[in-house]
């Protein structure tokens, strides 16, 4: 274990006896109210599932109040180490011109100095790896407080001699004395758990949204007055099987309804209407003012219907909040948003473009990302897939990646499609499952088909 040097440093480098953060609060304080938001979004906001994922991600089991209670720790304590990095010479200055009424930062500061997040991250995977955590887990719960991936290269440099880093972006043996005092005291605080978690290291998807909920907590505690309260979360309605399904008036509804009610964990639906009534409707409401009140009656609105009875089902099944809408373009989103906006009010939690849920691509180091993959672990989704063009072997475009993903992430997915080949359809499925020899359920006859996500959970670093 490291031990901290006694502070001594002198003149610009200089620890600020009452150390800020941006709220003009002590650092200290807004590290513990960050913690605290972090205790209101896991009890109020934050779904079943998003906490169910961050146990099973760090090999905990999910169904049992230990899990939980060690994933609770484990997201408090991230939220409260995400204030580590603002315990910097670069960021004090800055905070310290800020609050004294002062023009100027007191020292020279580059742009790429001012990164506390970037700080965060180092400082927290060295600490961790002091306390002899991996370095693949280390990094990743540095990641997770800062939301920043350290370069290979100069990680190694910090890690082998931390005083060989830049004074102005760290500081110094001095600066390290009181950053390593924040880290014991906010780890104590926090209760969790590091010799458990020191080797596992959670899915990408999994670090993804536990980092959006990390700055959510984090902005949370800069607000001024932060809120100390949260109202329960409305959560997805609560929904009670029926004892027959196909008493439904629409076929295709109560097929997909009856695969939703008997399943056992999160899976993709894939509602596949005919060709003919796709294209048919499909030119109905491109001539149409109001392009989603022209299906009406039509097979497609039947398809649409059974997509949305069939993701609420889920929402309710797996502890999401709602779920989530998406159309191959903005112009499509617009045209059928209004008609689930009236008829879902209150399950429809968001809505996109295809182009949004390809997170196998983005950059995971963009807050908007995380936030975005917060969203996603949290809902249902949507996909209506009948106007995507189409790729060899009928596939349609891009809709393959986005399949592995979600199912990567065991989002429940229901895609609607029009006339799909049974290749095709196969390799969506093997897609979002990572099997190719996959054999989706069928509810015949009807257009309907389903298969359940592939399991995941931790891996040891």
């Amino acid at each position: 274990m490291w031990h901290a040097p006694p502070n001594g440093e002198k003149g610009a480098d200089a620890i600020p006896e009452n150390r800020l953060s941006e709220s003009g609060r002590p650092l200290a304080a807004h590290m513990v109210a960050a913690m605290d938001a972090a205790d209101a979004l896991w009890d109020g906001r934050l779904s079943p599932a998003f906490r169910d994922g961050l146990a099973e991600g760090i090999g905990a089991a999910a169904g049992g109040a230990g899990g939980h209670d060690a994933a609770r720790a484990l997201f408090r304590w991230l939220a409260a180490l995400s204030g580590l990095g603002r315990c910097t010479p670069g960021y004090q200055a800055l905070c310290g011109a800020r609050f004294s009424g002062g023009g100027a930062a007191p020292v020279p500061i580059a742009p790429r100095l001012a990164r506390h997040d970037r700080a965060t991250s180092l400082l927290t995977a060295w600490f961790l790896r002091q306390e002899g955590w991996t370095s693949e887990a280390a990094e990743w719960a540095g990641y997770a407080a800062g939301g920043w991936k350290a370069d290979s290269a100069y990680a190694s440099e910090f890690a082998s001699d931390p005083g060989a880093d830049s004074r102005a972006e760290l500081g110094g043996e001095g600066w390290r004395s009181v950053q390593w005092e924040l880290f014991q005291s906010m780890t104590s605080a926090a209760g969790v758990p590091l010799e458990m978690l020191a080797r596992h290291v959670p899915p990408v998807g999994v670090q993804l949204a536990c980092s959006g909920a990390v700055i959510l907590a984090d902005r949370l505690a800069a607000q001024e007055e932060p809120p100390t309260v949260f109202g329960a979360s409305p959560g997805p309605p609560s929904y009670t099987p029926r004892p027959d399904a196909r008493a439904d008036r629409s076929p295709v509804r109560a097929a997909a309804l009856e695969a939703a009610f008997e399943a056992e964990s999160p899976f993709l639906m894939v509602v596949d209407l005919p060709a003919d009534e796709g294209a048919a409707a499909a030119s109905k409401a491109a001539k149409a003012s109001v392009p989603s009140d022209a299906l009406a009656g039509s097979e497609v609105s039947e398809g649409i219907d059974a997509a949305f009875a069939a993701a609420e089902v889920m929402a309710a099944k797996f502890g999401l909040d709602g779920f989530f809408y998406a159309l191959p373009t903005r112009t499509a989103l617009e045209a059928a948003v209004d008609r689930a906006l009236r008829e879902h009010p209150g399950s429809l939690k968001g809505v996109g473009t295809l182009d949004q849920l390809r997170l196998d691509q983005a950059d995971t180091g963009d807050p908007r990302v995380m936030l975005r993959q917060l969203t996603l672990v949290t809902r249902a989704v949507i996909i209506d897939a009948t106007a995507v063009p189409r790729g060899p072997r009928s596939v349609p475009w891009g809709v393959p990646p986005v399949l592995g993903w979600l199912g990567r992430n065991r989002v429940p997915v229901v895609l609607m499609a029009a006339g799909l080949p049974e290749g095709a359809r196969g390799a969506l499925f093997a897609a979002y499952t990572g099997d190719g020899r996959v054999r989706p359920r069928r509810a015949a006859p009807s257009p309907v088909f389903w298969a359940p996500a592939s399991q995941g959970g931790a891996r040891a670093a």
